[in-house]
């Protein structure tokens, strides 16, 4: 009976010894896939480093972007002014070198009605004056011929 009782203890033993190798190597299984996971989650937590060291330096960028281009639409702001008035003075010249050029059109208008004016007299002179020689020419005609009359006429007598 006592060899009974031994071999069901050491059968006992045996299978708790199996039970617990079991035991043993499930946990070993567990850590290693413990193991496993802590290793993804680290290369994980190494990435989510690198891609908000990735955003941020994309963010600073921008950012740096965004401060260049404001800094240069500040320039282009002031060249702007600076141009639009460079442009109002240049305008404002125009402005008195066309008025001046009306002033000085108005004049010529002026001067060319009295051109045409004094160019109506002169024709209107010129006209009496060949009418003036076309009476002096018909009086000659008439004074030569009275001449050449007189002339035969003394000659006759």
């Amino acid at each position: 009976q006592r060899q009974e009782s031994l071999s069901e203890q050491e059968a006992k033993v045996d299978s708790d010894t199996k039970a617990l190798e079991l035991k043993k190597l499930a946990l070993q299984r567990q850590e290693n896939q413990l193991e496993s996971r802590e290793g993804e989650i680290a290369a994980r937590e190494i990435n989510i480093t690198k891609n908000e060291q990735d955003v941020r330096q994309v963010q600073q960028e921008m950012e740096d972007q965004l401060i260049s281009r404001e800094t240069k639409l500040a320039f282009d702001e002031v060249a702007i002014r600076e141009k639009e008035s460079l442009l109002d003075a240049r305008q404002a010249r125009l402005n008195d070198q066309a008025a001046k050029l009306e002033e000085k059109q108005e004049e010529l208008r002026s001067s060319q009605e009295a051109v045409q004016v004094a160019m109506l007299q002169v024709n209107r002179e010129r006209d009496q004056v060949e009418r003036e020689k076309s009476k002096v020419d018909s009086l000659q005609q008439v004074v030569d011929s009275t001449k050449e009359s007189q002339n035969k006429l003394e000659a006759e007598i």
